[in-house]
């Protein structure tokens, strides 16, 4: 078996800013062998290829660090998918499921705080690879991959409905002094809006180096889907407001926010000019107060409320009015997901 280390958030409710992620137990990895002489070879190499890849986290591994419990079974698989790739037709040929269980240390008992049981899916495998390496925010991949888990075919935002109403606001608006486990979470809601539906965005549009304040915009002529409108009219609507509220033209340090945007974990930006300052202070502030309206108002409350201010502003990046009526449709139908998807946007604009 592999061990792996589980991070749960524990949340401060007195000051959410000193919440942290701390590890709770260990979760092992345990593989189902369908072929020993083949997996004997291929475990050696495994283990060859954590230990090339091993970079510290504190005192551990950090690829032995996982978000949830069960990603033990999905990084055993992935792993187990590059060796026997070349030596088995499919991933049965090696081993028919990975089992985890989540252990922990209680006093002098070993309590058992989980189980269960992943069995090798290409598909599956596939999106936990784009979801490990696409998204930086320990919070945000860890919904996902919760999501992911359900194996229930769900759109990728349905999973945030329950954070987004129960966490910390804080945990959700950009700010320099966030946890460790927060930061880039809006940068990676940015990257989900752009990317996840790539169906209607062609390749360059979908390009992970476009710059975080310019978020990929479909062509009046290719068909936008409900995502791309709801996060367009609420960016047009702060970025308007803002605007008027600062008097300072988003045009002007629009160059300055693409230079100094990066999709690296690791980037660091020069010193904000004053008027940049000055427009994303009252971004964030504007973002802020519209993300608690929108999470207080439900069913044909949140319709009007979404309706008499995103609708309000003139929407230069809409020039369809199939999306106007697509969105009409949505709040009459659905107010609730596009309620989810407006909370994102606001996070990803604040």
């Amino acid at each position: 078996s592999v061990i792996y280390v589980p991070f749960m958030l524990d949340i401060d409710a007195a000051n959410p800013k000193r919440s942290r992620m701390e590890a709770v137990g260990f979760s092992l990895a345990i593989p189902e062998v369908s072929d020993l002489k083949l997996f004997c070879s291929s475990f050696t190499g495994i283990l060859e290829k954590l230990r090339a890849e091993a970079k510290p986290q504190g005192y551990r591994p950090r690829n032995a660090c996982v978000e949830v419990a069960a990603e033990a079974s999905l990084d055993l698989l992935s792993q187990q998918a590059w060796l026997a790739s070349e030596k088995a037709k499919d991933f049965a040929g090696v081993v028919n499921s990975v089992e985890y269980i989540h252990l922990e240390k209680q006093g002098n008992n070993v309590k058992t705080l989980g189980s269960g049981r992943v069995s090798p899916d290409p598909k599956l495998l596939r999106c936990y690879e784009q979801i490990r390496k696409r998204y930086f925010s320990p919070l945000f991949r860890s919904f996902r991959l919760s999501g992911l888990l359900e194996r229930s075919p769900r759109r990728w935002w349905e999973v945030f409905a329950k954070p987004l109403n129960t966490l910390p606001v804080e945990f959700f608006m950009n700010a320099p002094d966030l946890p460790h486990f927060v930061k880039h979470f809006q940068r990676d809601v940015r990257v989900a809006f752009s990317q996840e539906d790539s169906q209607t965005l062609s390749q360059k549009e979908t390009d992970m180096s476009q710059p975080s304040d310019s978020p990929p915009v479909a062509t009046a002529k290719e068909a936008k889907s409900i995502e791309q409108i709801v996060m367009n009219m609420v960016r047009n609507y702060i970025i308007g407001k803002t605007s008027d509220k600062t008097g300072v033209d988003y045009k002007k340090i629009k160059t300055e926010f693409s230079n100094s945007s990066s999709d690296s974990a690791q980037s660091t930006e020069t010193k904000p000019s004053p008027d940049r300052k000055t427009f994303e202070d009252a971004r964030k502030k504007l973002a802020t107060r519209l993300f608690l309206e929108v999470r207080s108002r439900h069913g044909s409350d949140f319709s009007s409320y979404f309706a008499e201010h995103f609708g309000a502003v003139q929407q230069l990046t809409i020039a369809s009015g199939n999306d106007f009526q697509r969105v009409c449709d949505s709040l009459l139908k659905s107010p609730h997901d596009v309620r989810v998807m407006t909370l994102l946007a606001l996070s990803a604009n604040s």
